[in-house]
């Protein structure tokens, strides 16, 4: 060592180790590191800790020498095992990391512990701050706390940081918004970014402080200008929706991509929202689709479900209703309540994923239970149909009530069908005028259809067929393709307004646009008599198909029946069977009795009696009267049945007893022909 370093004495080997460990000081703090280096070494050899701990902290941090991480190990473990607490949390950090050393996290936590247990605050907070998130150590929230709570107490200020925490969310601790406010205050004083971002939210949620949005805003825009990605995201937010400050969509933006581009998931998911509505900043739904997939492959659960909702409509990405249903099971389980709803729909429409109402039930009891009222209505749909569910009328009033009282107005609806019809409750019209009414508020078109109906029938409410037609027409003008149709039949028949074919047939028009297949029907019957329109038999076949198609069964019948006989359309008996098929599965009586013609008569199928007899008698239940004469004759005629004249004779009177004359000179014929009374025969 020269005797020239003159900066703080003369160096003399009779100084003794404190002495020498004195002088590495006052170099150090000059920043003649080689210096002191060389008085902590010389002190170190004596055997004296402090000089250990800083002849390692200088190896470790290249001061004075290169970096020598092991050596540095050295020193500290010798000042540790000394009992110096500095050193124990020094050596804590290099078998944390591995730096200088095999890592050994049991070690590490050891050492921090002996640290802590000295009052080191660093040793406190950081061993506090493990038992906090559970990594190097078993999770345990009340260690976390007595541990952030002792180094506070010294002053450290991450660790009054983490104690607000602690009192704002009841870790460890019952929640205390007054002293969670009190030790972010404490810490945000010093400038601390996370309390002060957490301060802001204090503000912003009347937690433990008045709300102000103002005073949120400001402890935002303080923690941000230090690059707190949380805060900055809160400040965008703040901007985004005019919070505290004038309404800035660009500044929204750019703090949003500030934090984003930090990897705070949330601002990711924002930034994303902004690019999908070109608020703030030029739409772009590819951009929109990054942003989402940063923020969902991060686990947001909001980003998630925004990101299903993309492929399920192919904005930004191609539609793929198999990507919408996985991402909406990742935020649905995650307990995200919209998710849940949405993938509830996916299960009951098999959109994405296999049909499965008792899955689609699962999900939405999920949200329901967290408040959502559309999925409370859904479930009771659910119920009211006995999809995935065992049927309960009751069941599926009880959960519209629910939703009606969480103001969902499509449960408010179904709730008043429920008292109209008497289903799952006491019959109840004024009842259901009530809730009506009370949807009608709200705006709800199918509301404002239903109270119409009321209306026009007197059922609990004076009857008003005008009153009726002005609900429909304001349903109408809304754009309700059911009012639109029931509009355009109140012209038709002159109710409540004055009859005008031209009128109802422009409204069947406009909800047949709509898709609306009674609408559709109604036009072809329109063209078939010329009503409102010109008399065109081929459109109105057309309409009839086109209703038919969709599933509509007296379409199905009519378009049949126009196949078998060659009207507006080329004859087809093979056409008219599968439509015949089509409307009786769907149980009507027309096409059942129809369809039992062509198996008796061999049109479009195979003759076959036994058939012709099981569709009339289908018929016949329903009150068919054409099907009972039909039956009559084939016991008259033995057609598929042994002949049995009085069963002929029962079918054709109760064919003529339901108004088919056909039916009644028949049974009259067999009667006069059968009688044993001398005065009845010819």
């Amino acid at each position: 060592m020269s005797e020239t370093w003159q900066a703080a004495g003369i160096i003399s080997s009779e100084m003794s180790a404190a002495e020498l460990n004195r002088e590495g000081e006052i170099f150090y703090e000059k920043e003649q590191y080689r210096q002191a280096l060389d008085c902590f070494l010389l002190s170190a050899v004596q055997g004296y800790p402090p000089a250990q701990y800083s002849a390692g902290y200088c190896l470790a941090h290249g001061e004075g020498t290169d970096a020598n991480p092991a050596e540095a190990v050295n020193y500290y473990r010798q000042a540790a095992d000394a009992g110096l607490d500095s050193a124990q949390y020094e050596l804590a950090g290099c078998l944390e990391s591995g730096i200088g050393t095999q890592k050994n996290i049991q070690e590490a936590i050891r050492y921090y512990t002996l640290a802590a247990e000295q009052d080191f605050s660093r040793a406190q907070a950081k061993l506090g701050y493990e038992y906090y998130v559970g990594d190097m150590v078993p999770k345990d929230y009340h260690k976390a706390f007595q541990l952030f709570l002792a180094a506070a107490g010294q002053g450290h200020v991450s660790a009054m940081f983490f104690v607000g925490v602690c009192y704002n969310n009841g870790f460890g601790v019952d929640v205390d918004p007054l002293l969670a406010v009190n030790y972010y205050r404490l810490a945000a004083s010093q400038g601390h970014p996370g309390a002060l971002c957490n301060l802001g939210y204090c503000y912003e949620s009347a937690f433990g402080l008045p709300q102000d949005w103002k005073k949120a805003v400001d402890c935002y825009q303080k923690a941000a200008d230090q690059g707190d990605m949380r805060a900055q995201c809160n400040l965008g937010y703040c901007y985004d929706n005019g919070l505290g400050v004038s309404t800035d969509k660009e500044k929204a933006a750019a703090y949003y991509r500030m934090a984003a581009d930090q990897g705070d998931e949330s601002a990711q998911n924002n930034l994303a929202t902004c690019y999908r509505l070109g608020q703030g900043v030029p739409q772009d739904n590819e951009m929109a689709v990054r942003y989402y997939t940063m923020a969902a492959d991060q686990g947001d659960s909001m980003a998630q479900l925004n990101l299903g909702f993309c492929y399920e409509r192919g904005i930004g990405v191609s539609q793929s209703s198999e990507e919408a249903a996985r991402f909406y099971r990742l935020s649905a389980d995650q307990g995200r309540a919209a998710a849940q709803y949405n993938l509830a729909i996916c299960y009951a429409t098999g959109r994405g994923v296999t049909q499965d109402y008792a899955k689609a039930a699962q999900y939405y009891q999920m949200a329901a239970d967290q408040g959502d009222g559309e999925a409370m209505c859904n479930l009771g749909n659910l119920y009211y149909f006995g999809r995935g569910v065992a049927q309960s009328y009751a069941e599926a009033a009880r959960l519209y009530g629910l939703a009606a009282e969480a103001g969902d107005p499509s449960g408010i609806v179904n709730l008043g069908e429920c008292y109209r019809d008497g289903e799952g409750v006491a019959q109840d019209n004024k009842a259901a005028v009530h809730l009506f009414e009370k949807a009608v508020e709200m705006g709800h078109t199918g509301a404002m259809v239903n109270l119409a109906s009321l209306y026009r029938e007197g059922r609990g409410v004076r009857r008003s067929m005008a009153h009726g037609v002005r609900l429909l027409r304001k349903a109408a003008e809304a754009g309700n393709a059911d009012a639109l149709y029931r509009l355009g039949y109140c012209y038709a028949k002159g109710q409540g307004v004055k009859q005008s074919e031209r009128r109802a047939f422009d409204c069947f028009q406009q909800a047949a646009d709509k898709g609306l297949l009674s609408a559709i029907r109604a036009l072809g019957y329109c063209y078939l008599n010329g009503s409102g329109t010109s008399q065109d038999t081929v459109v109105a076949v057309s309409c009839y198909r086109q209703a038919a198609d969709l599933g509509d069964a007296e379409a199905q019948f009519m378009y049949a029946w126009h196949c078998a006989y060659g009207k507006g359309t080329k004859q087809n008996w093979d056409e008219a069977v599968k439509y015949y098929r089509l409307a009786a599965k769907q149980n009507d009586s027309r096409a059942q009795c129809n369809l039992g013609e062509c198996f008796r008569n061999g049109n479009g199928v195979n003759r076959d009696y036994n058939e012709a007899l099981r569709l009339y008698r289908l018929s016949a239940a329903q009150n068919n009267e054409v099907a009972m004469y039909n039956l009559g004759e084939c016991y008259e005629f033995g057609q598929g049945v042994e002949t049995n004249v009085e069963e002929a004779s029962h079918w054709y009177r109760l064919a003529g007893e339901h108004g088919y004359e056909d039916g009644k000179s028949a049974f009259e014929r067999l009667s006069g022909i059968h009688t044993d009374d001398p005065e009845q025969k010819s």
